[in-house]
């Protein structure tokens, strides 16, 4: 979604989208703000290689890229990951969360990947019953 929210400045401004949840009333929220700059302008440039970001938070993600650097650590098996929501999905693995429910079925899932492609197989099975596709466990 465009915008240009006059409390920071006259340049426009790219909002993030996330989807909350994946329900028939689906919640969607802006997670991140940050300026288009003029022309595709990327101000943060690496020094390793030809990359350059628009965020500065972006090339000290990147960085990691070249450095190997992992700074978030499991507290339980001690694997570490380069991003904190990387280590927040294998910590799940641990704790058996699994946050992303399916509404049609109730089955859970700890990815949100996961869950995308198990409505998958909801609708291959309504299009089977419309008999748009057949339906191969059927013998004929």
């Amino acid at each position: 979604m465009w915008c240009a929210p006059g409390s920071f400045s006259s340049a426009p401004w790219l909002f993030i989208i996330e989807i909350i949840s994946l329900n028939p009333d689906f919640e969607v929220r802006c997670t991140k703000l940050f300026p288009i700059f003029p022309s595709g302008e990327s101000p943060y440039k690496c020094t390793q290689c030809s990359r350059a970001f628009v965020r500065s938070t972006d090339l000290q993600r990147h960085l990691r890229n070249h450095t190997g650097e992992k700074p978030y650590k499991c507290q339980e098996c001690s694997r570490a990951f380069a991003r904190s929501t990387d280590l927040k999905r294998h910590m799940r693995t641990h704790t058996g969360e699994k946050p992303y429910k399916c509404w049609q079925c109730s089955k859970a899932f700890s990815q949100s990947g996961s869950l995308q492609t198990h409505l998958h197989t909801h609708y291959k099975e309504s299009l089977q019953m419309k008999g748009v596709i057949p339906d191969k466990t059927k013998r004929t």
